[in-house]
């Protein structure tokens, strides 16, 4: 019976490395926080807790070509020549509107008028998850996780060409650059720096899990699948700032469902993959859209009301693991591919917000990211002790993708699983 509850626990210990589920873990700013993989261990009375922080930081991006660019640079150069196109409430005895006005009817020329930004990214991220057996296979999850975004060191860069017609030396270019910095504060618009600390979007989830061990050729096949409710517990996103980096999904609740599956054999490799989805309810918010098909960038100078159909969310990814393979120490390479498909918004005022227009956006067509996972994991189970310790560390490289920071991220985790039942 000893023999029995001993190799069940160690069991539990070796297939829940890495197995977390991070629902509200794909941002375009940061690779996915880890790779959540591995099935569940179907266990009655099972509680797991696990603890993980990571930081990381760029200064380049990816853009819609997947080339590397500066950082803001990530939907394009910002088209600052057509920034008052079609914006209403124009007072052309401003001299700032009229300047915007002028701008407009100026020739157009490759490069005139566009500005790209830089800056530097930074991010420290921790994820609390508390997962908990019931029976018969299932099992509910909780996940919260905390950030600190930083965006720091802004810069601009005119690409207006020089000796054009027209070019930098343009004099209502000049203008418009000697008054840009007042037509943004006219607008309400800020490029500050930004600093925000928060949590994201918090989850509450149903799984269900199973674990074949009769197979005369594999030691176990195990598979997992779970759907659930994504809260936006996140603060929204202000949109007055330019740059403004979100801490959730900007107030969408989200119906994440996932399945994974995995094999074991030769008693130390594990070989699996999952799938992940995650759709959004679509809500009515405040934001900032295009009034004119040439505008791009962050900056639109033009606010109002709309529905906001969200892009799901998509995940796939793949590992390969050798368990416990010197005193506990367990190694697992992974790959990731991670996406948000498009978004879809309708203005409440067609008067002014041409949908059409709106949904030319840059900032609108999602954005893909290609990762590779590496874990080091080491657990410290005891004999007689229905408590598993673990601590590990991590690292995630992003090695491709469109319309992305380019951040790397490393850091540690601590974990604890506990049998209620045996």
């Amino acid at each position: 019976m000893k023999q029995t509850r001993y190799a069940v626990i160690l069991l539990l210990i070796v297939t829940s490395i890495t197995q977390l589920q991070a629902w509200d873990n794909l941002h375009f700013y940061r690779p996915p926080f880890v790779l959540y993989a591995e099935p569940r261990f179907e266990r009655p009375g099972l509680t797991t807790v696990n603890v993980r922080i990571g930081a990381g930081g760029t200064s380049t991006s990816r853009n819609g070509c997947s080339r590397k660019s500066c950082l803001l640079d990530i939907y394009g150069p910002q088209n600052m020549f057509k920034l008052g196109e079609n914006v209403p409430g124009k007072d052309l005895t401003n001299p700032r509107d009229l300047t915007l006005q002028m701008l407009e009817v100026e020739p157009a020329r490759d490069g005139f008028g566009l500005f790209s930004f830089g800056g530097k990214f930074s991010i420290i991220e921790a994820g609390i998850q508390i997962q908990q057996n019931i029976s018969d296979g299932f099992f509910l999850e909780f996940y919260m996780p905390v950030r600190k975004i930083k965006l720091s060191n802004l810069s601009c860069n005119d690409l207006s060409p020089c000796a054009a017609c027209p070019g930098d030396d343009d004099p209502i270019w000049q203008s418009f650059l000697n008054q840009y910095g007042a037509i943004l504060s006219d607008n309400c618009i800020s490029l500050c720096d930004q600093s925000e600390t928060g949590v994201g979007d918090t989850s509450v989830i149903l799984g269900w899990t199973t674990n074949y061990e009769e197979s005369e050729h594999l030691d176990f096949v195990d598979f997992t699948m779970q759907a659930g409710v994504l809260f936006p517990t996140a603060k929204r996103t202000n949109i007055n700032r330019a740059f403004a980096i979100p801490l959730g999904y900007n107030g969408h609740y989200g119906f994440p469902v996932n399945m994974a599956l995995a094999f074991g054999m030769y008693e130390w490799l594990t070989i699996g993959g999952h799938a992940m989805a995650l759709p959004f309810k679509k809500r009515c918010q405040e934001l900032r859209m295009k009034t004119s098909t040439p505008q791009n960038g962050w900056i639109k100078l033009a606010q109002g009301s709309a529905n906001v159909d969200r892009g799901t969310l998509w995940h796939i990814g793949m590992y390969t693991k050798a368990d416990h393979i010197i005193r506990g120490l367990s190694l697992l390479l992974g790959y990731s591919f991670a996406a948000e498909r498009e978004w879809r918004i309708c203005p409440s005022n067609c008067a002014v917000f041409d949908i059409g227009v709106a949904n030319s956006d840059e900032a609108l067509r999602g954005w893909k990211m290609h990762t590779i996972h590496l874990i080091a994991e080491w657990d410290f189970l005891k004999e007689r002790c229905l408590v598993g310790p673990r601590v590990g560390i991590f690292g995630n490289f992003v090695i491709g993708g469109k319309r992305i920071f380019n951040t790397q991220m490393g850091g540690g985790m601590i974990g604890l699983d506990l049998v209620w039942n045996y």
